[in-house]
Formats: C-alpha cells, structure tokens, sequence
C-alpha cells in the first residue's frame, strides 16, 4: 500500500491508471484531507473546493457506473493544517 504524504500545496496523491477497477483511500493523519481529480483543488469552500475525507477515514471508489471515471483518474489531495499528512492508497486492478 503506498503512503504518500499530503502538504499544504495540492498535489497527486494517485496517479492516472485506466486499468484500475477500483481504488481505496485512507486517511492516517490528524487532520482533514481534501480530494479531488482537480489539479488546483483547495481545502476551502469555492470552485476547486475537494471532497473532504476526515481524519482517520477512508473512501472506497470503484468502476460502478458512477463512480467509473473518477476511480480511473489521477487524485489530488492537500490539506490546511501544518506538516506532512499521512494518506495511503490501494488500487485494485
């Protein structure tokens, strides 16, 4: 499972992977991480305002109908406290 750590500055958390079928995202840190397939995704509310995954959560996304792009697409995290914040990630191929 790969960690990856979210900073005050938006970046990819996930890379792009057509193959995938679905995706699992686990928040570890203390604070609020913010999600989106939005490069310039903010953690304040507006237009580039993420989908928020709490601390200590997690979000599962697979290749439902719904759900199918976003699961396949590249996702950008960042958060507003201070510091490095662990999130971790697993694709299922």
């Amino acid at each position: 499972m790969p960690s990856v750590n979210v900073t005050t500055a938006a970046a990819v958390l996930v890379p792009l992977n057509y193959s995938r079928k679905g995706l699992l995202i686990q928040n570890l840190s203390d604070t609020d991480v913010f999600l989106s397939p939005d490069p310039a995704v903010t953690a304040v509310a507006g237009a580039h305002s993420g989908i928020k995954l709490g601390a200590g959560e997690q979000l599962g996304l697979t290749g439902d109908a719904g759900v199918a792009v976003l699961s396949r697409c590249a996702i950008s995290a960042i958060h507003a406290g201070s510091g490095n914040k662990e999130v971790r990630y697993v694709e299922f191929q």
